[in-house]
């Protein structure tokens, strides 16, 4: 039976509070790169002589660089992190940048990033230098148009078209507040993954029992470590007030959800535009 891979680059690096907001200087346009695999690149400035192209990853609360490119810049580990998937927890090296910075925006940000082998990235984004994480992206809004391949980011209030939906905030992530009069649950808005992965009990309450138009085996990979599942396909299905396209789905049981207070991961690639605004509570998405 033919196994299909999924990705969930989604991990949570400590510390996961996002420092300190620095000061808004306007808005910005930024071009992106959209891998094959439907990944979308930004670059940045890692330190004020080199520039690179980084994931841009919603569902990542921390920056993580590429050990090859932490080597070749000849920056050496100045601490440790936890890295922590929906399959395990490690301890990782830390290097500290000190003028980190999205190419456009004249804001630079003093971070400390996890160094990671980034195998499971660099298959589907194999140019990618590291990933941005929430401890950059919470502290702007920011507008993700894959379809015309560009970011605004800044500060700038929420387009009045598409469908505008609450959210908070768990570890620096957006987790979209869903509600369908039966309950409230959350959902990570997630760049970093192509596959929606639910909490068994909470997508039954979510969604019910809407029979799928196929099913298959396939395999969630993440930075550190795989699970063979079953994957539903579905032609589309609505969760709340939101039209879903034709995705893919897999209820995880209990005991293998470890993250909290969210109950699963959207991918952001099932819509053509996503806005978040931390600071308002507030993002905006339009179902392709």
């Amino acid at each position: 039976m033919l196994v299909t891979p999924f990705l969930l680059l989604t991990i949570l690096t400590a510390p996961a509070v996002p420092l300190p907001a620095q000061p808004m200087l306007g808005t910005v346009e930024c071009r992106l790169r959209i891998t094959a695999a439907g990944v979308p690149l930004v670059r940045v400035r890692v330190t004020s002589g080199h520039d690179a192209w980084f994931v841009l990853d919603t569902g990542a609360t921390g920056t993580t660089l590429h050990a090859g490119l932490a080597r070749r810049l000849g920056l050496h580990a100045s601490g440790e992190s936890h890295m922590t998937t929906l399959e395990a927890t490690s301890r990782v090296a830390t290097v500290r940048l000190g003028a980190f910075a999205i190419v456009g925006l004249p804001v630079t940000h003093g971070l400390d990033v996890a160094v990671h082998d980034m195998t499971l990235v660099r298959r589907s984004a194999p140019d990618a230098d590291g990933i941005v994480g929430q401890d950059v992206l919470s502290r702007y809004d920011y507008l993700i148009d894959t379809e015309h391949a560009r970011l605004t980011i800044g500060r700038f209030a929420a387009p009045s078209s598409g469908v505008h939906l609450p959210i908070t905030t768990s570890a620096g992530r957006p987790v979209l507040l869903m509600d369908d009069g039966r309950g409230r649950y959350g959902l990570v808005l997630d760049t970093g993954a192509d596959v929606l992965v639910m909490e068994a009990h909470a997508a039954r309450q979510a969604i019910g029992d809407v029979p799928p138009v196929g099913r298959t085996r396939g395999r969630l990979e993440t930075h550190l470590g795989a699970r063979d599942v079953d994957v539903e396909l579905h032609v589309g299905m609505r969760m709340a007030n939101v039209d879903l396209p034709p995705l893919a789905m897999v209820r995880l049981p209990a005991e293998a959800w470890s993250m909290s207070p969210e109950v699963g991961l959207l991918p952001a690639s099932l819509f053509s535009r996503v806005y978040v605004s931390t600071r308002m509570g507030e993002a905006v998405v339009w179902p392709k």
